[in-house]
């Protein structure tokens, strides 16, 4: 999965692979992805991929969030966008995600990626400008007073892969920094007068929503078993939050299967571990289509 980390994570709707590997340009991907977990998190996107030449590929694609318990509840849009281009055996890979929870919270990631290849081989330079912003209401007497809070962040990873005929894997990691915004933030959501704010700890509670909340750091491996008609996959995910510290872990395994010679599913199952906030087991579905 192309990822923001999850995005591997969440559903971007990513392009299924293995099945639908073609050499025949252009060549068009769409897929519908499907997620859900045991924390009351539901997510529908879809993915559009384009490979217009060897050099040249495109990627557009969107969803719908929602998550929420007993106490709060976010429900959210994403848009996400990228533009690859492989002169030789370099990438350059200028990308763009946005994710807004009904008009009180929104992230946006402008992101680079920089590659080389060769023989199997992949290395790759991350770089990113994530930005939040969200609308809250302090209580001032028997008023009720809007405030907006908006901070960025600078990240900055790397990453590694290799994709051989039976065997591929790959690793990731991107770190983040964030000035004094963080400690303001954090600041106000401690006001005993806060009133309104969004729930932010939803954020990385989720599954389905962790690659949105703003991250201290974020890494990814993955190893994939391929076979004629079908493939099995196993990935893991780290994360710690910038704002509260807590740590996140997930695991998932699942395996991709041919329909047809122009469709496949990608089914997976997985389970979620945050610090203070317990266990959380997921799936995941892709469904992509190949013409």
């Amino acid at each position: 999965m192309h990822t923001k980390w999850m995005a591997a994570l969440a559903v971007c709707g990513c392009v299924a692979g293995t099945a639908l590997a073609t050499e025949q340009y252009p060549s068009t991907t769409v897929s519908l992805g499907l997620l859900a977990d045991a924390d009351h998190g539901r997510s529908t996107a879809l993915s559009a991929a384009l490979a217009a030449s060897e050099r040249w590929s495109f990627t557009l694609g969107g969803g719908h969030t929602d998550i929420g318990n007993a106490g709060a509840t976010l429900a959210g849009d994403s848009f996400n966008a990228s533009l690859a281009w492989r002169p030789g055996h370099w990438s350059i890979e200028p990308g763009y995600s946005h994710w807004r929870d009904d008009d009180h919270f929104s992230s946006e990631t402008p992101e680079l990626r920089v590659g080389y290849g060769h023989a199997g081989w992949r290395w790759q330079l991350i770089g990113e400008r994530p930005g939040y912003a969200l609308d809250y209401q302090l209580a001032v007497g028997p008023l009720a007073v809007q405030r907006h809070f908006a901070f960025r962040g600078t990240g900055i990873g790397a990453g590694a892969s290799y994709d051989g005929q039976r065997w591929s894997a790959s690793v990731s990691g991107t770190g983040y920094r964030y000035g004094d915004e963080i400690t303001r933030l954090r600041a106000v959501l401690g006001a005993p007068n806060l009133a309104r704010f969004p729930r932010l700890a939803l954020l990385a509670q989720s599954f389905a929503t962790l690659a949105e909340s703003a991250a201290d750091n974020r890494w990814s491996a993955s190893v994939e078993r391929s076979f004629t008609r079908a493939s099995l996959h196993a990935d893991g995910n780290w994360q710690t939050d910038a704002l509260t510290g807590a740590r996140a872990a997930s695991v998932s395994v699942g395996v991709e299967v041919a329909l047809g010679a122009h469709a496949s599913l990608d089914a997976s199952a997985g389970n979620q571990h945050a610090e203070g906030l317990g266990d959380s087991a997921f799936v995941h579905l892709i469904v992509g289509f190949n013409w």
